[in-house]
């Protein structure tokens, strides 16, 4: 994952607890990794496959069938045999392609994590599947990241009085309760003069 799904900015991976870096891209890699996950660049090591890295969620496992070591969702190389990752795009109908370099997004991402571009607007809202073309607004839900459009979603709270912006569905899930607007009082009539 080379940018954020949110904000579409560059990620800079920092390497931590004192690992190294990768001589050929200047990746952050592991002590115990044999090639850079982010190149596939051999480190000249064999260290035996493992399950976990610290600093790295490792939870599927390396394509190759002679690899017994796991990788982290989108690395593009294995860290351990530096075989290179097949990542399924979305098999959702509705996923949107990145119209900068045409990979498939998850219809809850706004930005493609390969290239920066701002995801294209889904063609209709989650909820109602009306067409987002024609409505007055739409918004992402910050609890499912689904457009939805603005008869689906509102302001509401949290219990702890936390604001967010949600569609109707997970409101209800969420046990949150809607924001009123508190209406203005009306302007008193003067009184008329004694």
């Amino acid at each position: 994952m080379r940018c954020c799904p949110c904000c579409g900015l560059e990620l800079e991976w920092e390497a931590e607890h004192g690992n190294p870096l990768c001589d050929a891209c200047g990746a952050p890699s592991y002590e115990a990794f044999n090639a850079c996950w982010a190149c596939g660049e051999s480190f000249e090591e064999e260290n035996e496959a493992q399950d976990s890295a610290e600093g790295y969620a490792l939870d599927f496992d390396c394509r190759s069938r002679r690899c017994e070591g796991k990788v982290a969702w989108l690395m593009p190389y294995c860290p351990w045999c530096a075989t290179a990752q097949r990542w399924r795009p979305s098999t959702e109908e509705s996923a949107p392609a990145c119209a900068g370099c045409e990979a498939k997004l998850e219809p809850t991402w706004a930005f493609c994590t390969a290239c920066g571009e701002e995801a294209p607007l889904p063609e209709e809202c989650f909820s109602c599947a009306a067409s987002l073309d024609q409505v007055d607004c739409a918004a992402r839900c910050e609890h499912c990241r689904r457009m939805v459009c603005g008869d689906c979603f509102g302001d509401y709270a949290l219990p702890g009085a936390r604001e967010l912006l949600l569609c109707t569905a997970c409101a209800e899930e969420l046990g949150a309760r809607p924001l009123v607007e508190e209406e203005a009082p009306e302007p008193e009539e003067p009184e008329p003069p004694a």
